[in-house]
């Protein structure tokens, strides 16, 4: 990994590592560089404000050129300023980059490949400040600088406060990097909104409190209490929340708090945290977004029978067979649970029912604007049945068409149709599923006469994986063997290098 410096402020601290976590601004796939920003504001020991920034750059969206002595490398110039009213109150430039041997080709050791991660402490003063961000690809054959900006307004720490929480990726007593000390652990945050899931179900939480001691009663006692409200209306959700008492007051108490979400149906929520002392008095409160994803917790039927979805694009629809579609096309991000009680629904020819079905689905999952992504989700199937449909089926029937209305387009999308000895195939791979990184989907097309590509493997939990996948590919030209794990290795045979190092 390589990094140069252009100069710093006194008051700026830095460190860049490689990242193994992946949570980013997700851009399209052609138009370059892949960044996740976050910032914080905090206060030191001294009581003076600073704004902590996170910044991960997604390895893969980098471009690598190869030198003179057959090293590949990549930069990125990075710049943070913080503006006052009279100007400039603190910045920060640097490079990022890293850079690896190879010998002819870097996509056969693209998964040398490494994210970067980098952390920025920049005091400021009170008051309003404009924080500017920009990051551009030195490599990138098009000039393409990423900008991003926010206003934010800090207070003086004459009265309790607390930072705004952050979600914790992971959390370790092994301490490898200064710049993750949190206390006595070493804390990877997560950037961006946090999906929970059925894997690791605990929504671990990292928060701040600061105190002005030389104005407090050193026998004050304050609470730290977090708990759970739907995003939809605010209204608190029953038994899960928590209450730290805080006494023995310092400047700046660092807290983390778990809550086990094992119970907590599938939905889009808020963690609210508040700071407030023994009386009551709140001193500060915020609000965190999540997104937990909970496919053993049973549908609420009487949340479904409840729903009302007149004034909706449902409450004209009378015809039986154009709701029976529609509860169709929400096959592929259905869970196992919803998909049967469309079935059901579908069988018993209500069309009240399904319609309030239907509408509860998307309210559910967009509570805002269900109605607006309904819209988006139609205009998406058109587009899945131009590229994926076939005769007999309709783009979202095929596999190709439900993985990407399930998961979104892939990052990385290989078409391999003309390979010697193979069966037309494709090969794609996501950055991130969820909680899981850098997963693959293998489609390949036995009959080679239309456009129907069925789903071999894949690496995604939750879907086929089938250690035999190559040999199935290679069947065209070679005999079967059940106990064969790979293909014959033969003269372009691309597929376990486009697998292990997609591009």
């Amino acid at each position: 990994m390589l990094f140069s410096r252009f100069k710093f402020p006194k008051s700026s601290a830095r460190l860049v590592i490689l990242a193994s976590v992946m949570f980013f601004y997700s851009r399209d796939l052609n138009a370059g560089l892949n960044v996740s920003i976050q910032h914080q504001v905090m206060y030191s020991n001294q009581g003076k404000p600073y704004i902590e920034s996170w910044l991960l750059v997604e390895g893969n969206s980098l471009q690598f050129k190869q030198d003179a002595e057959n090293r590949w490398k990549a930069s990125v110039q990075c710049a943070i300023i913080a503006h006052g009213s009279n100007g400039v109150l603190n910045y920060s430039k640097f490079n990022l980059g890293q850079e690896f041997q190879e010998g002819s080709e870097k996509n056969s050791s693209s998964n040398q490949i490494q994210d970067l991660f980098y952390i920025e402490r920049l005091e400021i003063d009170t008051g309003t400040v404009v924080l500017e961000y920009m990051v551009l690809d030195v490599g990138a054959e098009t000039i393409d600088t990423l900008k991003y900006l926010d206003t934010l307004y800090i207070e003086s720490l004459t009265a309790p406060l607390s930072s705004k929480p952050f979600f914790i990726s992971t959390i370790s007593t092994s301490i490898q990097n200064a710049m993750l000390l949190r206390g006595k652990y070493q804390i990877m945050p997560i950037l961006g909104n946090a999906s929970i899931e059925n894997e690791s179900p605990e929504l671990k939480v990292y928060q701040e409190c600061y105190f002005p001691i030389e104005n407090l009663d050193s026998g004050m006692v304050f609470y730290q209490t977090i708990w759970v409200e739907n995003a939809n209306d605010s209204s608190v959700v029953p038994g899960f929340a928590l209450r730290k008492r805080i006494e023995n007051l310092r400047r700046v108490v660092p807290g983390i708090q778990t809550l086990n979400l094992k119970e907590l149906s599938s939905g889009h929520y808020w963690l609210t945290t508040q700071l407030s002392d023994k009386n009551g008095k709140v001193y500060g409160s915020s609000k965190s977004y999540f997104f937990r994803d909970n496919p053993e917790q049973p549908i609420d039927l009487q949340s479904v029978h409840q729903t009302d979805y007149r004034g909706s694009f449902l409450e004209p629809i009378q015809n039986l067979d154009t709701l029976k579609t529609m509860l169709g096309f929400l096959r592929p991000l259905s869970s196992g649970e919803e998909i049967q009680f469309a079935t059901n629904a579908a069988a018993t020819e209500d069309l009240h029912l399904i319609k309030q079905f239907i509408w509860s689905f998307w309210f559910r999952k967009y509570p805002k604007h269900p109605a607006e992504e309904w819209s988006k989700y139609v205009a998406l199937l058109k587009a899945i049945d131009k590229e994926f449909g076939t005769a007999a089926m309709r783009g979202y029937e095929t596999d190709r068409g439900r993985i990407w209305l399930k998961y979104g387009p892939p990052n990385s999308r290989n078409k391999q149709y003309n390979e010697p000895s193979a069966y037309p195939y494709e090969i794609w791979q996501y950055y991130q599923i969820k909680a899981q990184s850098n997963v693959r989907f293998v489609f390949y097309n036995p009959n080679n006469l239309n456009n129907d590509f069925t789903l071999i493997h894949s690496d995604c939990r939750g879907e086929i994986n089938n250690r035999q996948w190559q040999a199935f590919i290679y069947q065209r030209n070679n005999s079967f063997n059940i106990d064969q794990n790979q293909a014959i290795r033969h003269f372009g045979n691309w597929s376990n290098d486009l697998f292990n190092s997609p591009r």
